[in-house]
């Protein structure tokens, strides 16, 4: 009896009226007032006159039966694994291993949820230091609905640069209206010791016997206990990376934008070095110095012309080199 009950409220009746319900109501009114005419004035034949009125209006009402069939979809959960070279410092990776096997086996008692596992490494088709996650996400819940988006774990040190930005790109978008509710579990501990060297603005390009500036920041995370200034060294390089030409060594404060001013020595590439020291216990030295690189590019090039016989190329070549305004030409 149950399942037959179930059967038919899985039926639905749907009216899809032939013209206008304006029309179907007028033509009703005229049916009834012709019915309670025709029993005033004779009693037979009433019941079959309202009875055909009736399926008439129900004819016009156009009634279908319709039966739902429905079937529940899955939600879907994420897991981001960020396998980028800061992940194997200290015990990031077995921890990181220890958090992913916990949550699907979590997951795996749900009814209701597939678990889908991405691992994230930093591209090394180029030198980088950025950890792109949210572009892997995209690209794995592409074909999910909005709907069906369950939840985003992300297991991370915390350094991911691809975070979706608002419009006015100072504040993050609200990221449970697009990956569902998003949980990151960091990796690191908090007795961790970093000290990071960042550079704020390097100019790409200088002029020849002229100096350019250029601006950076020494970070160190809250629990390094230092007087507050620490000792950076900026070296000059040739071409080669194989020989020191230059070395400037300052005391800077940690934490505030600084500004050295560095020589252009010669055109072409410039190769300089900045380097802060390292703390006592400190998690990686590696993002304590960076390199900037600097394009040398000369003010005027000065271009010596000498030409004997006259002849018709020296026009050409004199129009040539007179069309560029950084050259400066003497003729002879």
């Amino acid at each position: 009896m149950i399942e037959l009950l179930n059967d038919i409220s899985a039926f639905s009746l749907q009216w899809s009226p032939l013209i206008p319900l304006a029309f179907i109501a007028v033509f009703g009114g005229l049916f009834v007032i012709l019915c309670l005419i025709s029993v005033f004035k004779s009693k037979k034949g009433g019941f079959v006159r309202l009875s055909v009125s009736l399926a008439f209006l129900v004819v016009l009402g156009n009634p279908t039966l319709i039966k739902e069939q429905r079937q529940s979809t899955r939600d879907v959960a994420l897991v981001v694994v960020d396998q980028s070279p800061s992940q194997t410092f200290g015990q990031r990776t077995e921890r990181t291993q220890a958090a992913k096997e916990n949550i699907i086996q979590q997951v795996n008692l749900l009814d209701n949820v597939d678990l889908r596992v991405i691992d994230v490494h930093t591209s090394t088709s180029e030198l980088s230091t950025r950890t792109d996650l949210f572009k892997q996400i995209d690209e794995t819940l592409s074909d999910v609905p909005l709907s069906r988006r369950a939840g985003t774990i992300i297991l991370s040190d915390g350094q991911i640069h691809d975070v979706p930005k608002a419009n006015n790109d100072n504040e993050t978008t609200d990221l449970k209206d697009k990956y569902g509710p998003v949980h990151v579990l960091l990796s690191g501990s908090r007795q961790d010791k970093d000290r990071h060297l960042i550079i704020d603005e390097a100019p790409a390009y200088g002029i020849v016997g002229q100096t350019i500036n250029v601006s950076f920041t020494v970070k160190d995370t809250p629990n390094i206990k230092s007087p507050g200034v620490v000792r950076i060294t900026v070296t000059a390089m040739d071409g080669n990376n194989n020989k020191d030409l230059n070395t400037i060594t300052r005391l800077v404060p940690v934490g505030a934008l600084q500004t050295i001013p560095l020589n252009v020595d010669h055109a072409g590439q410039n190769v300089y070095e900045i380097e802060a020291e390292s703390v006592d216990g400190e998690l990686t030295t590696i993002n304590n110095k960076t390199a900037v690189l600097i394009n040398g590019v000369r003010d005027r090039l000065k271009v010596l012309l000498i030409s004997g016989k006259p002849h018709t190329g020296e026009r050409t070549w004199r129009n040539i080199l007179t069309s560029d305004p950084a050259v400066d030409l003497v003729h002879f």
